[in-house]
């Protein structure tokens, strides 16, 4: 009796041992198991869960984001391999009483870059040093009010920040323990952007004084967080910045983009300027919406309902990119949708009423502007090309990706399961391929799908966000995929141009 009862009690210890092995690692890492996709990976995580895919070169990828572990809010890392294995997890505690208002994420060839703001108490940030693999925690705080921070870069080891009246320094060498002002907004200045500049060499301030559009003010700040003398761009009469970034050329000339609009009350974007400044303004040329995309009667994607409405169009500007000798500045036209919805509601005694509300719909991305100069930043030509989205995204992000390399001019885009690969060669020529690492098993349907797009390594590129999966099993997951895409070469007609 009493041996088969410890027998019975060693095959219960038995099983319980498996079936916390088996929901541990699945709770950790739950990879799925289908055998003709070995180039994505999905994990059970709703929409809301804020996980974020950072890529690290030849080095893999980290997946990180919050979560709990034993009762206590951590930063939770998992880092991957190239070929989708996980090697290790690691997380820091980010405290209880350490209500984070924002996570911002930012990274250069060799760091990663986790800022998590808080308005009242400590702020943090997370240096993830992607060659050792090891990464360390920065706790201090901010000197003034901090509210809103928009922009976060750090440059040769100093983190700058953006809010809506302030632009902080932290020595993260010095392990400086206040973020202190080093720009304000003072006497009617107004912020349009603060960026990352020539290589990751310096931080560009763009911003207006006293209500006059038509002068965009420039401040850049070395990587010793020294600051220029200001450079005053100014633009054609009759023409107002609705939004400012910079770039810089390899001889020293800046291209500052943006929005402008022809009305200085009431500013709404009209279309894109590019200017070219040295030491004064060279060049100034724009580009209307109206040009670009034509009427809405001749626009070859319409609104998904005749409910759906344009509310307004705007415009993101990428950095320039620079390759043998020649320049690209790439641009992006999206419009915000509305919808007008009517309610008709009936009180007691009989009376109807009916109202009518705007509800915003998303964002649609349809024309890129391609605009090439020379070594020197002289203007040469001025490409469009059709940006095929068919779904309204979430968020105002950049749709377009630069691929890197040293050849040729490349951007990639996502569009549902397919992705999309822009090369510039005079013109611009896009290609489209479907990738079977983006859906998942061949038998499932996708619901949803929330999707980003970001250059990996060598030919990959890297896919992740949420799905909603229907199949045998209903699941929302988060998911990763490895994209595989050929090399380019240059098309006969233009190998001698």
């Amino acid at each position: 009796m009493d041996t088969n009862l410890n027998e019975m009690k060693k095959a219960n210890l038995l099983l319980l041992f498996l079936f916390l092995c088996f929901n541990f690692g699945f709770a950790q890492v739950k990879k799925n198991s289908q055998k003709d996709n070995p180039d994505r990976i999905e994990f059970e995580k709703d929409e809301d869960s804020y996980q974020y895919s950072t890529p690290c070169g030849n080095k893999g990828f980290l997946m990180h984001g919050p979560d709990n572990e034993n009762g206590s809010k951590v930063w939770k890392f998992h880092k991957f391999s190239t070929d989708l294995k996980e090697i290790e997890s690691f997380s820091f505690k980010i405290g209880n009483k350490m209500k984070y208002n924002s996570y911002v994420i930012n990274k250069d060839k060799t760091h990663v870059y986790i800022f998590l703001h808080s308005k009242k108490k400590k702020s943090m940030i997370i240096d993830y040093n992607i060659n050792t693999g090891v990464a360390i925690e920065h706790e201090f705080k901010f000197a003034k009010s901090s509210k809103h921070i928009q922009n976060f870069y750090v440059v040769n080891s100093i983190a700058y920040f953006q809010s809506i009246k302030n632009i902080f320094s932290l020595n993260l060498k010095e392990e400086e323990k206040a973020a202190k002002v080093i720009f304000r907004d003072k006497g009617g200045r107004v912020f349009y952007n603060m960026d990352m500049i020539g290589k990751e060499e310096a931080i560009s301030i763009t911003y207006f004084e006293s209500g006059n559009k038509n002068k965009i003010f420039v401040s850049i700040f070395d990587g010793n967080g020294e600051e220029s003398e200001p450079i005053v761009a100014i633009m054609e009469k009759g023409f107002y910045a609705t939004s400012a970034n910079v770039s810089k050329l390899p001889n020293g000339s800046l291209i500052i983009s943006g929005g402008y609009s022809t009305n200085s009350k009431y500013i709404i974007t009209e279309g894109m300027y590019a200017l070219k400044y040295s030491d004064r303004t060279d060049f100034f040329n724009t580009f209307s919406f109206n040009d670009i995309l034509g009427t809405e009667k001749k626009r070859v994607l319409g609104v998904k309902s005749k409910k759906d409405k344009v509310q307004t169009r705007d415009i993101l500007t990428h950095q320039i990119k620079v390759i043998n000798n020649e320049a690209l500045l790439v641009s992006e036209i999206y419009e915000t949708i509305y919808r007008t919805e009517t309610t008709t509601t009936t009180d007691s005694k009989g009376h109807t009423s009916t109202s009518t509300k705007q509800v915003f719909v998303g964002h649609q991305f349809y024309e890129g502007i391609a605009i090439k100069f020379d070594s020197e930043g002289e203007y040469v030509s001025t490409k469009t090309f059709f940006m095929f989205k068919m779904y309204y995204p979430r968020q105002i992000a950049k749709q377009l990706k630069w691929i890197d390399s040293e050849k040729y001019f490349r951007l990639a885009m996502i569009d549902g399961n397919e992705v999309i690969i822009y090369n510039y060669h005079n013109e611009i020529v896009g290609f489209a391929f479907s990738s079977t690492s983006i859906t998942s098993l061949s038998d499932e349907k996708v619901k949803f799908s929330q999707t980003d797009l970001t250059y990996w390594y060598d030919n990959y590129l890297m896919a992740y966000g949420f799905q909603k999966i229907k199949g045998n099993k209903k699941r929302k997951v988060y998911f990763m995929s490895r994209v595989k895409f050929q090399d380019y070469k240059i098309p006969e007609e233009y190998e001698n141009k």
